[in-house]
């Protein structure tokens, strides 16, 4: 992605071992700040991420016309969407407070302040957390169809180096992701290696096997 950096400075609410810098560029989506998220950006990255959980339930289960997705519309209806963001900020707060400091929520906004994406990267081994995972990479609608999550990742990917012996990442939930992790270094990892069998269990639902990438640092 092409970008004309305007600034740079730096934030350590997040990672605070390896804190990224702070980026404002103009894109073609406009004029972009690329930083750490701060704790008042906290809510509105819960909201983003409450809508890309609610669009992927639909996805999996409110389509097709037979009785169960009739049932699974009802309980999307029936959730107090307020608790659901609350839950999602405590799950927010907590990963940003492993004791390792190595978990980073880097958010993208735009020139009036508004959160269109976001991605986290934190430790998945409790002993030694020498293994890293982007757990979530996701923008809003509106802003898809330009190379800002390509960034996001490529940004969170750097962050890593230092951190990490490798990390992990997810090779669905955006469009064209396959091939810049390869194009950023990752291996694709085969449905049946000991790793991806771990990630699944860890962080993906029971309707679907996730496919996931490997990149060592």
């Amino acid at each position: 992605m092409q970008v004309n950096p305007i600034n740079h400075t730096k934030t350590t609410f997040t990672s605070l071992k390896n804190p990224i810098p702070t980026e404002t560029f103009i894109s073609e989506l406009g004029k972009i700040t690329m930083c750490e998220a701060l704790e008042k950006d906290i809510k509105e990255v819960a909201k983003l991420m409450r809508r890309n959980q609610a669009q992927s339930y639909k996805i999996q289960n409110c389509y097709g016309g037979r009785e169960d997705t009739k049932q699974a519309r009802e309980f999307l209806r029936s959730i107090n969407k307020n608790q659901w963001v609350k839950d999602i900020k405590e799950h927010i707060m907590s990963m940003l407070h492993k004791p390792d400091g190595k978990s980073t929520l880097l958010v993208a906004k735009t020139d009036e302040d508004k959160i269109v994406g976001y991605a986290t990267l934190q430790s998945i081994d409790k002993a030694s957390a020498s293994h890293g995972v982007v757990e979530d990479l996701h923008l809003d609608f509106d802003y898809t169809k330009g190379n800002l999550g390509h960034y996001l990742l490529y940004k969170i990917t750097k962050n890593g180096y230092g951190q990490f012996k490798d990390i992990y990442a997810p090779c669905s939930g955006m469009s064209g992701t396959t091939p810049l992790l390869r194009e950023l270094g990752y291996e694709i990892l085969p449905e049946t290696s000991n790793a991806s069998k771990f990630l699944n269990r860890e962080y993906n639902n029971s309707y679907t096997n996730q496919v996931w990438a490997r990149k060592v640092l």
